[in-house]
């Protein structure tokens, strides 16, 4: 009986009395009025005032005034000026001066690179400025190459070397051959150990348009072989009237080996001459001879006698004429 009594009656009242009045009431009221109230009043005044007034003055006095000025006067007047003119001429000469330059080698079947005893290589460089340009090797046996390149003008040459010292061998169909622009200046089907063509680029020679080949680096054709101190023999080809040096060669390295150059010369008297180190020429089996145009100027292979320090022939081109010898 005590406890039936005191237990049941407080908790319900209450509990379902209090509880339901205290949480509707007090949340619902001050939720809604206090938030609304509040946030429109600080945000729209505040805001809108500082943000227009202040940011409108400070913005366009300074930055219409030195925008406007500065920038449209000095992009307009330089910017017009010096692009059209510098542009176009730059741009259309080194284009003019770019000349296709095409490498054609056919290999016999003795050609191989796993010997160094029997392997070909070549490269070509510029005269002027000595660099390689292009190269390749050691090349395989019975194979075809093209090597083309876009080359500024100025004198090349073209050199290769046969290690074994027979060249193509008795291949008729190997050879290398070299084209400026589509027109064939120059190659060889037959070399021994070495062998040297100077051509110019572009090609602007007088040949017959109508031939099938332009030779013209039969214009000046030189062998020498060396004797047993190759180091101390040298060439040059100079310009009679200018005293230019047009092409040169040596010292060399290779005893009894052949070395040959070929080269396009321009209309003038030129004046060759060989240089022995020691003073005492080319001894046999060693010797040289030159031809211009296919006539020849100088053979030494008969001859007993040895040329001292310096051997020297004056010659004509293109009527490959000899004239005084020293």
């Amino acid at each position: 009986k005590p406890i039936m009594q005191p237990t049941f009656d407080p908790t319900t009242e209450p509990t379902e009395g209090r509880t339901i009045q205290a949480t509707i009431d007090p949340t619902y009221n001050p939720t809604n009025q206090p938030t609304m109230l509040p946030t429109i009043n600080p945000t729209a005044d505040p805001t809108t005032d500082p943000t227009t007034t202040k940011n409108m003055r400070p913005t366009r006095d300074p930055t219409t005034m030195p925008t406007r000025k500065p920038t449209i006067n000095p992009t307009e007047e330089p910017t017009v000026e010096p692009t059209k003119i510098p542009t176009i001429f730059p741009t259309n000469s080194p284009l003019d001066l770019c000349h296709n330059v095409s490498i054609i080698i056919q290999t016999d079947f003795n050609t191989s690179g796993i010997f160094l005893s029997d392997a070909t290589e070549w490269s070509l460089r510029n005269r002027e400025s000595g660099s390689i340009v292009l190269s390749n090797g050691p090349l395989a046996g019975n194979q075809a190459y093209q090597h083309d390149i876009c080359l500024p003008s100025s004198m090349y040459t073209f050199n290769i070397t046969d290690y074994q010292g027979d060249g193509f061998g008795d291949c008729s169909e190997c050879g290398y051959f070299i084209y400026v622009d589509n027109v064939f200046v120059g190659g060889s089907v037959s070399f021994s150990f070495n062998e040297e063509v100077t051509f110019p680029v572009p090609y602007d020679g007088n040949d017959d348009p109508n031939a099938k080949y332009n030779w013209c680096t039969s214009d000046f054709y030189l062998i020498i072989v060396t004797d047993q101190w190759p180091w101390e023999t040298s060439w040059d080809l100079a310009d009679s009237d200018t005293g230019e040096i047009v092409l040169s060669g040596g010292p060399y390295y290779r005893p009894f080996a052949v070395h040959s150059h070929r080269s396009c010369l321009r209309k003038g008297t030129f004046i060759f001459t060989i240089y022995d180190l020691e003073a005492d020429g080319i001894e046999s089996p060693g010797f040289y001879l030159f031809y211009a145009e296919d006539n020849e100027i100088v053979n030494t292979k008969e001859q007993t006698f040895s040329f001292g320090n310096f051997d020297s022939t004056t010659f004509n081109f293109p009527s490959g004429q000899s004239g005084e010898e020293i």
